[in-house]
């Protein structure tokens, strides 16, 4: 996974959502921990190359990282909590 994470980190060079030369496909970069907020998630999959999230759902926590990915079969409101920092960004294949 390093070596996906080090391809990832070329891809986006900038924090936030880096566009990818795929119609629908981007990389996420965020370099600093984010506490519990809220957000939407749309359809997709989202794998990570680096860093991690948590998902809460309710009283269910769902974490996603190089180990695990997450799948979303429709739109769903949730909150979000990301573990990055400067010295090891979230990467993310969205």
């Amino acid at each position: 996974m390093d070596k996906i994470a080090s391809l990832m980190e070329m891809l986006a060079p900038l924090k936030g959502s880096n566009a990818t030369n795929l119609p629908g496909t981007a990389i996420y970069k965020e370099a600093q921990h984010k506490g519990r907020q809220p957000f939407l998630y749309n359809q997709g999959i989202i794998l990570i190359g680096q860093g991690s999230k948590r998902v809460f759902l309710g009283n269910t926590i769902y974490e996603y990282n190089p180990e695990n990915y997450l799948v979303v079969s429709v739109p769903i409101p949730a909150e979000c909590e990301i573990y990055a920092s400067k010295e090891e960004p979230l990467l993310a294949l969205m």
